[in-house]
């Protein structure tokens, strides 16, 4: 998903639970907290690469581009939020970042996150989060981003990444120039058009190679590439490994999971 709307509402909160995470380039209206519980995560925000170890989370803004990789192996917690619930902090965000937004966390905030009757103490937690980015210090936004644009980019691209879109055809679509919206990927996306689509696209794949047993030639279709060549040119070029490889390493994964849990069982 480029455009995460589900967790937007007002006055909304929740937590999320994950086992070797990782998810591309995207962003979102509300504020997203990331708690390494195990493992480590690179988070990457703004085409920056922050290491997140075990006992530190990362903060994101509402509308920062944002993505997540696990290098071996991770256990994580995420906080979503509405930019409702620290408003002042909110307004802030709007024209200033963290310099790091990275940081320890106590062992009792996840507790008091996790009990939704305590609605100040999530609030006092959250607050406690922003205070430890503040020691660090804020800056101007780097990138302050046009959050009615981006997000119509981003729905347009999520609605019709599987049928062969081009920028010109984005920006006829937006009423804005090609030029504008070719610096404008590469500024707020870090990659082009192109790129970016193919990415999201392999990504798409990579799912369906994982989860299903479709001939790879309708993987690629499905997932919006023209021709079996560039398919497997692009998948190779992100995840390193050809896509018949890619899913047999899967099922090898899953069945190693499978295996150790039926011997788990049976001592």
């Amino acid at each position: 998903m480029l455009f995460e709307d589900k967790h937007s509402g007002s006055n909304y909160f929740t937590l999320l639970h994950y086992e070797d995470f990782k998810c591309i380039l995207h962003c979102q209206k509300s504020f997203e907290i990331v708690y390494v519980e195990q493992g480590m995560l690179e988070a990457e925000i703004h085409g920056q690469i922050h290491p997140v170890p075990a006992g530190y989370c990362a903060m994101i803004l509402p509308f920062q581009i944002h993505s997540f990789r696990t290098p071996v192996t991770s256990k994580i917690t995420i906080a979503i939020f509405s930019t409702d619930f620290i408003p002042d902090f909110s307004e802030a965000a709007k024209t200033q970042e963290p310099v790091q937004p990275v940081s320890p966390y106590p062992p009792d905030e996840l507790d008091v996150l996790a009990r939704s009757e305590l609605i100040y103490g999530r609030k006092a937690m959250l607050y406690r989060r922003c205070a430890a980015l503040e020691q660090n210090g804020f800056r101007h936004a780097s990138h302050p981003i046009d959050a009615a644009l981006m997000t119509r980019i981003l729905s347009f691209i999520q609605e019709h990444y599987r049928e062969a879109i081009s920028l010109a055809q984005l920006a006829l679509h937006l009423g804005y120039s090609y030029n504008y919206l070719s610096s404008y990927f590469k500024k707020y996306l870090g990659r082009s058009f192109s790129e970016y689509i193919n990415v999201f696209r392999v990504e798409d794949a990579a799912r369906l190679l994982h989860s299903t047993s479709l001939p790879l030639t309708e993987v690629a279709s499905l997932s919006g590439f023209s021709t079996i060549r560039n398919f497997n040119t692009v998948f190779k070029k992100h995840f390193q490994m050809a896509p018949s490889h890619y899913r047999k390493q899967s099922r090898d994964a899953v069945s190693h999971v499978q295996t150790s849990a039926k011997a788990a069982g049976q001592k």
